[in-house]
């Protein structure tokens, strides 16, 4: 998931655990004539519930963000170049094929 994917999500678990508890606890208070009680108890419960599924969220992306990076250790580099492969340039002649500058020649 990327990290937009992610936020977007924590907010949509946050906004929908407190829409819920209000819905709910209108919906008590409504039916038993207790107007806030009910109201502010499952807001602030709705509230706590998706604070803990964003924490659970952010936990499993960490997981498989070090899964990810393990697993790129292990299998090597991808791209082959000075910086990732010191051996093979150091034999290799000079090649200038526009993307480098050319080397100082005698100044």
């Amino acid at each position: 998931m990327a990290g937009h994917d992610l936020a977007w999500s924590m907010v949509i678990d946050l906004t929908a655990g407190i829409v819920v508890g209000a819905g709910l606890g209108w919906g008590l208070d409504s039916l038993l004539g207790t107007m806030p009680l009910f109201l502010i108890v499952l807001v602030l419960l709705g509230f706590a519930a998706g604070v803990r599924v964003m924490l659970q969220s952010a936990k499993e992306h960490g997981r498989r963000m070090v899964a990810r990076a393990a697993a790129a250790e292990q299998d090597g580099p991808k791209t082959v170049g000075p910086e990732t492969n010191k051996a093979a340039s150091a034999t290799a002649p000079e090649q200038n094929n526009g993307a480098r500058a050319p080397r100082n020649e005698g100044l």
